[in-house]
């Protein structure tokens, strides 16, 4: 072999060696995986129950935010999870929320958020197929623990609705199951006051 051809083939073995092996697809996290990476779902062992409705699906059991001590109550992830929403119920499951009118004392949920600032916590509620009626909540934040929203809800009618929730910068829908103002709960869920 010529000189010339030698040196070359050595030349391209220097250089093949000293390239970056192509990439090769590392393991991906589907939905349910990323999920469970997350920091909010860390300690989340809840079983589904029914409540939710659309894209929002209940469990009861230990939720993410196990220091607060709300193993008994229902909960639900708001969507997309990075917006760092959960909501907890105080009512028996599928009545987590109940039809009631400006007079009646709404349902209580507690929405809690590890991600994003401090502030008031907007929520527009809507039918899910429709924009009307469209009701407003705004809700301070507790003194305590940072990131707790305690709230009373109203919504006039039973079926499924969409909450539409903004903290800051942070936006995320979850849909629940309004039970009709007939339904009454079994019992409330036994939990500390928050």
């Amino acid at each position: 072999m010529p000189r010339r051809t030698t040196a070359l083939i050595a030349i391209a073995i220097l250089l093949a060696g000293c390239a970056t092996p192509p990439a090769t697809p590392g393991p991906t996290l589907s939905s349910a995986s990323a999920a469970t990476a997350s920091p909010l779902a860390a300690v989340a062992t809840g079983s589904p129950v029914g409540g939710g409705c659309g894209t929002t699906q209940f469990f009861s059991g230990q939720g993410p935010d196990s220091s607060l001590g709300l193993a008994g109550n229902p909960w639900a992830r708001a969507q997309p999870d990075a917006a760092g929403f959960v909501a907890y119920t105080w009512t028996e499951p599928p009545a987590l929320i109940v039809a009631s009118g400006p007079q009646d004392p709404g349902t209580k949920v507690l929405w809690v958020n590890t991600v994003a600032p401090r502030g008031h916590l907007a929520i527009t509620a809507h039918p899910r197929d429709a924009a009307t009626p469209a009701i407003v909540f705004d809700f301070p934040p507790a003194s305590a623990p940072d990131g707790n929203y305690p709230s009373m809800i109203h919504l006039p009618t039973p079926g499924c609705w969409r909450l539409e929730l903004t903290l800051g910068a942070s936006h995320a829908t979850i849909d629940l199951l309004v039970a009709p103002a007939a339904s009454s709960p079994a019992s409330p869920v036994p939990s500390p006051s928050v």
